[in-house]
């Protein structure tokens, strides 16, 4: 497997942030190992980097689980360059006390099979 192009890197974020807005667990996670299928870490800035798997589902659970808040992702910009990705984001949630929107930065590398996401989010 070769490392993806800047054009494969860009469709693949729009996919799988397309995904997470419509809910497509199956079709998120198929992209994530399309691009990422011999490795992926995840890193919240500020923790230890994740085995990327196990992450990926704590995440998915924690905010599209059964009662929990819906996270939609606006995608503000997606910069690449070479196999390295910048998104801005903004996300937004319904909460019971009204909608919250909340900015978010999310840097990615590629490798040849692999995939190394940071997320920067704001510490509550």
């Amino acid at each position: 497997m070769s490392v993806p192009s800047p054009e494969t890197i860009r469709e693949f974020l729009q996919t799988q942030f397309s995904c997470w807005n419509a809910n497509q667990k199956d079709q998120m996670f198929a992209a994530c190992k399309r691009v990422a299928g011999s490795g992926l870490t995840v890193e919240y800035v500020g923790g230890p980097e994740l085995d990327g798997w196990p992450a990926l589902e704590e995440m998915w659970e924690k905010y599209h689980g059964t009662g929990k808040p819906n996270i939609e992702i606006e995608i503000v910009e997606i910069l690449v360059n070479g196999n390295e990705a910048a998104c801005y984001l903004r996300n937004h949630a319904s909460t019971p006390d009204g909608p919250i929107v909340s900015p978010s930065i999310e840097i990615y590398k590629f490798g040849s099979g692999t995939m190394h996401a940071r997320y920067f989010h704001n510490a509550h």
